[in-house]
């Protein structure tokens, strides 16, 4: 299996991401699926200087109604979650597609395409748009992603070896819910400790100086 150059690309200035669930016939479905590579393709080279890349992913829950064969290992859905009053819940769909490209109205064209192409068989379940914000920041301010692989480390750890699905990869996605205006109210030394970062350089906290509570601390196995 080749690997879907959406996964391992270099980021984008925008983004398209289509939701759908399946309404038709899982074979006819697989069988369009099959065309989206060439659908890519054929984007790419009609808007050469959008770097555009495209990628799909077929949902735990809709696999085996698409493909009934076989099932890669350890694929399951996302388990929702709930502590403390926060809730990360379970929002399952059967097709995921990543659209990537440095300019708006490929993304549309793009998205058009895709839509044709699966004219009959699912139905459109939510659109979202993406951008990127300022250097790479997320709606906190800092700095997202500084420890995400890079270059060619990227395909060793996200690319799936040996076996009937070598090349594939397995891809969660999570949507949060800011509560900015909170945010925006602390101190930059408060949200500093929080991360664990410095927010206008980008420079981690040495292990002995980070809260136990701050992000890096809780989510860096290595610190």
């Amino acid at each position: 299996m080749k690997a879907q150059a959406g996964i391992c690309a270099e980021p984008n200035l925008h983004a398209l991401y289509l939701m759908f669930n399946r309404t038709g016939d899982g074979a006819e479905l697989a069988a369009r699926l099959a065309k989206l590579p060439l659908l890519w393709d054929a984007v790419s080279a009609d808007f050469s200087d959008a770097a555009f890349t495209g990628l799909v992913a077929v949902g735990a829950e809709g696999w085996d109604a698409i493909y009934p064969a076989a099932r890669p290992p350890q694929f399951r859905g996302f388990m929702a979650q709930s502590a403390n009053g926060q809730e990360a819940p379970n929002t399952p769909f059967d097709l995921f597609v990543q659209l990537r490209a440095d300019r708006v109205d490929v993304l549309h064209h793009a998205g058009h395409r895709v839509m044709a192409l699966l004219a009959g068989l699912v139905t459109l379940a939510e659109e979202v748009r993406g951008f990127r914000n300022l250097d790479y920041r997320d709606l906190t301010g800092f700095v997202d992603g500084t420890e995400n692989p890079q270059d060619a480390h990227r395909a060793e750890v996200a690319l799936l070896e040996g076996g009937e699905f070598a090349g594939g990869s397995y891809i969660h996605v999570q949507r949060w819910v800011h509560a900015l205006t909170d945010w925006q109210k602390l101190a930059t030394k408060e949200q500093e400790d929080i991360i664990g970062r410095t927010k206008a350089d980008n420079i981690e906290y040495e292990s002995a100086d980070k809260p136990l509570t701050s992000h890096i601390k809780r989510v860096n196995l290595k610190t």
